[in-house]
């Protein structure tokens, strides 16, 4: 995942949704929090949507997205999409292909993100 801003280096929080598909108490996103800068925290409720927040720069932000994981332990197809805010603009969603968990009994991998992340292409 590429993030790019074209009037700031500077992000305030992030989401990472499971979308459809989902599947409460299977499905967990993860990251690792040793990456998280002084003032940022994250939060994943079991509801599917990791939420990181406080103020970080693009590179920060980018390498804390490089390292969510999803893990399940049911089959079917998911989505996971992610979204950065700078503080003035949302970026469009970048997602996952569907993920295909069908034969799986137990998964866990690493996500990357299908299309760069860019203020530009916010509507």
């Amino acid at each position: 995942m590429t993030l790019s801003d074209v009037d700031s280096n500077h992000v305030t929080s992030a989401t990472v949704a499971i979308g459809a598909g989902f599947s409460t108490g299977n499905d967990v996103l993860s990251f690792n929090s040793a990456l998280l800068q002084p003032g940022m925290t994250a939060t994943y409720a079991n509801n599917g949507v990791l939420t990181i927040t406080g103020s970080g720069s693009l590179a920060d932000y980018q390498q804390i997205l490089a390292s969510v994981t999803f893990q399940t332990t049911t089959a079917g197809g998911r989505t996971i999409g992610f979204t950065v805010f700078d503080g003035a603009v949302r970026s469009v969603t970048a997602t996952t292909d569907n993920l295909s968990l069908d034969n799986l009994s137990t998964t866990g991998f690493r996500l990357r993100a299908c299309q760069q992340v860019t203020r530009r292409d916010c509507r």
